[in-house]
């Protein structure tokens, strides 16, 4: 059947970003086709980017869907959980052909039933490398048409990220799959997935790692001048960080129980991959103009995430993307890091051992360094001084103590201390 009969035959079931979705008619079963065609809006915000075409109107990105779909499907019925990523069962020149699930799409006080069932998924995902944006509940990209409920079974119908957002580990892309930590689960489970799956299905599998591997690496989706700083941002980097406060006595026995359990780890991790986001606009977006065009993205983006837990009913999560981080997005250059204030809300140490990271990776020097330097030239040097002694003289009034987490945020007190300790320094470094 030619790609033309599918326009003919078949019945438009979905739209998005990326292309539309038919159902044909069949016997004895009916199929869903994708047809990958990024609307404008993809196109460009990938171009903003990358540069380059969006990888689903290329070839390579047509067969690495696929493949990716075949690979998450087989990886999903070995973890056999109560949500599985629907199956491709043939390319096609501009899609592939997956069996059509007859259900319903979860009304929106389902979603966290939903998202309850896909929990097990989405962990071994995590853990091993596999995507899961388009099903996780941390993201605003999993929306209600992503999933159909059949016989208390929840299908992701749509695994196609549409835009690069960042994913956990801090990498800008579309999905992208860490095929170090797949390959050496599916090498570890060999046994057991062959005995779950059968011979045939475990052949699939491994040939679904083998050519999603290969087209991966076909894609156009390396973000220029971020590879470095995306890996100071991943959730590996995080860990470490946090395991050296801890072995230098800045964070507590408690602090990094709470960090290792989730009860402010969880969101930490949350928010780094939005922070990378902002850094990447500011560092995409050209001087002059581009500043301007840098500060609606971000609000755009904070305001698009704060919108959708709202929705959903989310606040813990809505939390990370408060009116505070909004009104900072908004400032020139200093904007890029307005996560970092939710980041200091979990834990002030923590957000700024990231701030050090961060700026290790771009100006090559420590987060000290650069606000001592700053600080020592003669435009900041009077005001840092007034400010210092003017907060010296009353901060051991009760209300004054407290007015760092009034404007700011909670915990943000010892932030601006160490702050302004180093600025300080810096202004009395002045000849």
């Amino acid at each position: 059947m030619g790609i033309e009969k599918f326009f003919d035959d078949g019945i438009l079931i979905g739209e998005g970003r990326t292309g539309k979705v038919y159902k044909i008619e069949g016997n004895p079963e009916s199929l869903a086709i994708k047809i990958f065609s990024p609307k404008y809006f993809a196109r460009s915000w990938n171009w903003f980017f990358y540069k380059s075409p969006h990888p689903l109107s290329t070839e390579a990105g047509h067969i690495h869907a696929y493949y990716k779909r075949r690979l998450a499907h087989r990886l999903g019925k070995y973890i056999d959980g109560d949500a599985h990523i629907v199956d491709a069962i043939k390319p096609l020149q501009s899609g592939f052909m997956s069996p059509f699930i007859e259900g319903i799409s979860p009304k929106r006080e389902e979603m966290q039933s939903v998202h309850t069932k896909t929990q097990k998924l989405e962990q071994v995902f995590d853990d091993i490398g596999m995507p899961t944006l388009s099903f996780s509940s941390r993201h605003f990209g999993s929306r209600r048409k992503n999933f159909i409920v059949q016989n208390d079974q929840v299908h992701v119908v749509d695994y196609e990220q549409s835009v690069p957002v960042p994913d956990l580990r801090g990498n800008m892309g579309y999905d992208v799959i860490y095929f170090d930590g797949v390959g050496t689960f599916i090498n570890d489970n060999k046994l057991q997935i062959l005995n779950k799956l059968g011979t045939e299905e475990s052949h699939n599998l491994n040939e679904a790692f083998e050519l999603s591997k290969q087209y991966q690496e076909k894609l156009d989706i390396r973000p220029r001048g971020l590879t470095r700083l995306a890996k100071s941002l991943s959730r590996e980097e995080m860990d470490k960080t946090v395991e050296r406060l801890y072995n230098e006595s800045k964070i507590s026995e408690k602090e990094i129980q709470d960090y290792r359990s989730g009860k402010t780890g969880d969101n930490i991790k949350l928010a780094v991959p939005n922070l990378l986001m902002h850094l990447a606009t500011g560092i995409i977006t050209p001087t002059g103009v581009g500043a301007v065009i840098a500060s609606g993205a971000r609000l755009g983006w904070t305001l698009a995430n704060f919108s959708y837990y709202s929705l959903t009913h989310n606040y813990d999560r809505r939390r990370i993307h408060n009116e505070k981080v909004m009104l900072f997005t908004l400032f020139p250059v200093v904007g890029n890091f307005a996560y970092l204030i939710s980041i200091a809300e979990e834990n002030p140490q923590i957000g700024l051992a990231i701030a050090d990271n961060i700026m290790k990776e771009l100006k090559g020097i420590s987060l000290e360094e650069w606000i001592r330097y700053v600080s020592s030239k003669n435009i900041f040097r009077q005001g840092v001084m007034a400010y210092g002694k003017a907060y010296e003289a009353i901060s051991h009034i009760e209300y004054i103590r407290k007015l760092p987490d009034l404007f700011l945020v909670p915990n943000s007190k010892m932030a601006h201390d160490v702050l302004l300790d180093y600025a300080i320094k810096g202004a009395r470094t002045h000849k």
